[in-house]
């Protein structure tokens, strides 16, 4: 194996449990990570030592971690970037049956039509 390091460009990041992973076999580098949660975000910056960037960052931002909703999120600022990976945890509460019945778990409005 050669020494690349892919590049990652993580959504739904939480606090990066995905991500560590990634970053512990010393082939993947994280790029840009995502979360809406405030305290995810602050918890992903500090345990990557990544900086905490809100809704809009820039290419000399990266490696970074983005507080807002991924539906906004600009990936423009990763065009001079090859990414090689995009990883993500997209939210479980919707499809999780600890939630309630099913009427109360319709999935992730951006996608209705996938949770008839």
């Amino acid at each position: 194996m050669g020494k690349t390091k892919y590049k990652v460009v993580s959504l739904f990041s939480g606090a990066g449990g995905l991500d560590l992973g990634f970053v512990l076999s010393g082939r993947y580098s994280i790029l840009l990570a995502n979360d809406i949660l405030p305290h995810a975000v602050e918890t992903y910056s500090h345990n990557f030592k990544v900086k905490k960037v809100v809704k809009q960052y820039e290419a000399s931002d990266l490696p970074a971690v983005v507080l807002g909703d991924v539906v906004e999120l600009d990936f423009s600022p990763l065009e001079d970037y090859e990414i090689d990976v995009v990883v993500g945890g997209p939210p479980c509460q919707d499809f999780s049956i600890v939630r309630g019945p099913e009427t109360e778990r319709r999935g992730i409005p951006a996608i209705p039509q996938l949770m008839r």
